[in-house]
């Protein structure tokens, strides 16, 4: 299945479609490794970050809620647990990822389906609560995908992301980097026999503006009270927003 994907160095990841269309294909390679290759690529934080994204939600009985890139719905998983009141629609962009998510049974409360996060198919204003593991770092345009963010979510509605982070400083950033890409690419030639399979951590990462950039991305959206916790020296980062409310004059 490694064939599938092109070089990394021929695809413009700050293309909209090209990014899109490389994207899909990655996911399709990666899927059937994918529980396994993020606790290693996270060196082993996976599970732990997650557990603290679930542990920052708000107290909510029965939110109406989004997980973006869904992947597996481990997440997706999680956040039903908690709301069993509530429900959660998990969207990811590949059909293999919601393959696999789908091995496992799902609780009552649970939909899939697939769907860029750039162009949502739902209403406006109709979810409560918003999560995401490694998903707008993915955005074909990350711009855009804020905007159907802001427009899907409900005044007042909180989003909780977690994802890899690139610091202000540029030496950290390049060590990172530079860490991410070998690390990366020593387990897309174990389970791949192509490196560039997760060296696209580190290049998207390159793409993504830095976490005080990223912030002031976010209030310029239209959202408040954004603010993240770093995880792992800035390596990771949960980012938590709320949708601002109309103001009553």
């Amino acid at each position: 299945m490694q064939n599938q994907l092109k070089p990394l160095r021929s695809v413009d990841l700050s293309n909209e479609e090209s990014k899109r269309s490389y994207n899909h294909s990655l996911f399709t390679v990666v899927a059937p490794a994918y529980n396994k290759i993020t606790a290693l690529l996270s060196f082993g934080q996976d599970q732990h970050w997650k557990e603290q994204l679930i542990r920052a939600l708000p107290e909510k009985k029965s939110p109406c809620c989004l997980d973006l890139a869904c992947g597996t719905a481990d997440i997706t998983r999680a956040v039903s647990a908690r709301y069993p009141q509530g429900s959660v629609v998990g969207v990811d962009l590949n059909e293999q990822m919601i393959a696999q998510a789908q091995v496992n049974p799902m609780a009552p409360n649970i939909s899939l389906e697939i769907g860029d996060m750039c162009a949502l198919r739902h209403e406006n204003e109709s979810f409560d609560l918003v999560t995401g593991g490694y998903a707008l770092r993915n955005a074909p345009d990350l711009s855009k995908a804020l905007i159907e963010l802001n427009r899907v979510m409900k005044p007042g509605a909180e989003a909780l992301f977690l994802d890899f982070a690139k610091p202000r400083n540029r030496l950290l950033a390049l060590a990172e980097y530079l860490v991410l890409s070998f690390w990366g690419g020593l387990w897309g030639i174990v389970f791949h026999k192509n490196p560039d399979v997760y060296v696209y951590i580190a290049e998207s990462l390159k793409k993504f503006p830095n976490q005080p950039a990223f912030l002031e991305l976010l209030r310029s959206h239209g959202f408040v009270e954004v603010n993240s916790r770093s995880f792992m020296f800035g390596i990771c980062a949960l980012t938590q927003f709320r949708k601002a409310s109309p103001t009553v004059s």
